[in-house]
């Protein structure tokens, strides 16, 4: 798949719905999925670990998908940023 191509990790929040959901639809269609079990990513996890969930401070139009994938990946740099990581 072209959008996965060059990906180290792949976000969900809660990956074993979403990525269930995606790997049927690869098996109904007879194609492999384009990612290995080892780029899948929690971002509930790392959340988690925060002092505050990053969550709650700046998303205001929940339940749309995209503006949740944003809003997930905008707390996913912040919480790489509270703890410092570079990578």
């Amino acid at each position: 798949n072209k959008w996965c191509v060059g990906l180290d990790y792949l976000w969900a929040q809660g990956p074993m719905f979403d990525f269930g959901m995606l790997e049927n639809l690869y098996e109904m269609l007879g194609k492999p999925v384009p990612w290995n079990f080892w780029q899948i990513r929690d971002s509930r996890t790392l959340f988690a670990m925060m002092p505050k969930d990053p969550r709650k401070a700046i998303q205001s139009d929940a339940h749309n998908a995209l503006a949740d994938s944003y809003y997930q990946a905008k707390c996913v740099q912040q919480t790489y940023k509270h703890f410092k990581i570079t990578r």
